[in-house]
C-alpha cells in the first residue's frame, strides 16, 4: 500500500458493533410509547438482526404491523426512524474508533417539513464528536444527526491528516 491510499474496513459485524446495535435499538424502541410490552423484546431482536445483517426495512415493518392498532404509516415511520438512528450511531462509533474527531452536519432535504434549525443553522457546520451541537433550540438538547424523531440529517466525517 502506498502512502496515498486509504483503506477502510467495511464489515459491520463485530462484537462491539453488535452490542452497540442492541443498546441503541433497545434504548430507542423504549422511547416509543405505542409499543406494548409483549412486543418489545421481539421487535428489539428483529430490528437488531435487520441492522446487523444489512436487511431492508420490510421485515421490521411487517413485525410492527402485527401490533393491534398499528397503521402501515406508523410502522413505516418507526422502522425508518429506528434504522436511521441505528446506522448513524454505528457510523459514529466506527468513525470514532478510527480516530475521527469531527463531523459535518448534512441536512438531506428529504423531509416534507424540515427542521429549519437543522437546515439553516446546523447544515454544513463542523462539530466535534466529544461536543455535539444543540439539536433542539427549544430544549437545548445536544446530539447528532438522526437523533430526533424523524430527523433525516446525516453526518460526513471530517478527516484531518497530520504530516510529520
Amino acid at each position: 500500500m502506498n502512502s496515498e491510499e486509504l483503506k477502510v474496513k467495511r464489515n459491520i459485524k463485530s462484537p462491539e458493533i453488535d452490542s452497540t446495535v442492541e443498546a441503541i435499538v433497545s434504548e430507542n424502541l423504549s422511547l416509543i410509547k405505542s409499543i406494548p410490552e409483549e412486543f418489545f423484546k421481539k421487535l428489539t431482536f428483529t430490528m437488531s438482526q435487520a441492522v446487523q445483517n444489512g436487511q431492508t426495512l420490510t421485515e421490521f415493518k411487517k413485525q410492527l404491523m402485527k401490533i393491534k392498532g398499528m397503521t402501515e404509516r406508523r410502522a413505516a415511520l418507526i422502522a425508518r426512524d429506528q434504522s436511521n438512528k441505528a446506522y448513524n450511531a454505528i457510523s459514529r462509533r466506527k468513525l470514532q474508533a478510527c480516530g475521527v474527531k469531527q463531523f459535518e452536519w448534512i441536512h438531506t432535504g428529504i423531509a416534507k417539513t424540515p427542521r429549519l434549525y437543522h437546515k439553516n443553522v446546523l447544515n454544513h457546520q463542523i462539530f466535534e464528536f466529544d461536543n455535539p451541537p444543540i439539536i433542539d433550540p427549544n430544549t437545548n438538547e445536544r446530539g447528532f444527526p438522526a437523533q430526533l424523531v424523524n430527523c433525516r440529517c446525516m453526518m460526513r466525517p471530517v478527516v484531518n491528516f497530520e504530516h510529520n
